[in-house]
């Protein structure tokens, strides 16, 4: 029999892992297609009168191809799905949450060219 690596043990057995997950729980986040960008919060600390919904967070999100949905966190990361509470199999859409979720930037910007005849602006 294989022996199972300790950190995957660790992941496995939550009595193995005993620090304790910081920060928010459960987020909402919502994936805008017209700007390709997604909006994530959270109700963490908040009164419970004053709780979002996905009605009420981002209302200005009525594309049809919108995707909303809850980002919960794990051990290990983050598990993430839709509204119904089926997994995301897009993974463009995946990838764009974890980064917002981790605060990344999703998108690096490229240097700005120089066209000829232009004096140096920088």
């Amino acid at each position: 029999m294989t022996s199972i690596p300790d950190d995957i043990k660790r992941l496995l057995d939550p009595g193995q892992n005993q620090e304790p997950i910081t920060g928010p729980i459960q987020y909402l986040w919502v994936y805008d297609p017209i700007e390709n960008e997604v909006h994530v919060d959270h109700n963490e600390g908040r009164h419970p009168a004053y709780h979002i919904t996905h009605k009420d967070f981002e209302p200005d999100v009525t594309h049809e191809s919108a995707v909303r949905g809850f980002a919960y966190r794990i051990k290990g990361g983050f598990r993430i799905v839709d509204r119904d509470s089926r997994e995301v199999t897009d993974p463009y859409i995946v990838k764009m949450v974890m980064a917002k979720l981790k605060d990344e930037p999703t998108v690096v910007p490229k240097p700005h060219p120089r066209y000829h005849g232009l004096p140096h602006a920088y």
